[in-house]
């Protein structure tokens, strides 16, 4: 038979006022996706879902770098 895992969960409001302990993992049921404690930091570390669709908007990720692209008319050079 299987075992079902709860974590603790709350809405992102509900993170802004809570400091998890150290090695804590909660779910933010308004951007559905985990947090990670360290024990310290209000809110904690949100973790970016799988599709991205949380990431920031104007944050630069792999999708956004061209391999040909040139830096000041010059491609840089491993050598």
């Amino acid at each position: 038979m299987a075992k079902l895992l709860k974590l603790r969960r709350g809405s992102t409001s509900d993170h802004n006022g809570f400091t998890g302990a150290e090695g804590e993992v909660t779910v933010d049921t308004t951007k559905d996706t985990l947090v990670v404690h360290d024990g310290s930091t209000a809110t904690g570390h949100t973790l970016l879902r799988e599709d991205m669709s949380n990431l920031p908007a104007g944050t630069i990720d792999n999708a956004d770098i061209n391999a040909s692209a040139a830096i000041a008319g010059t491609k840089v050079s491993p050598n």
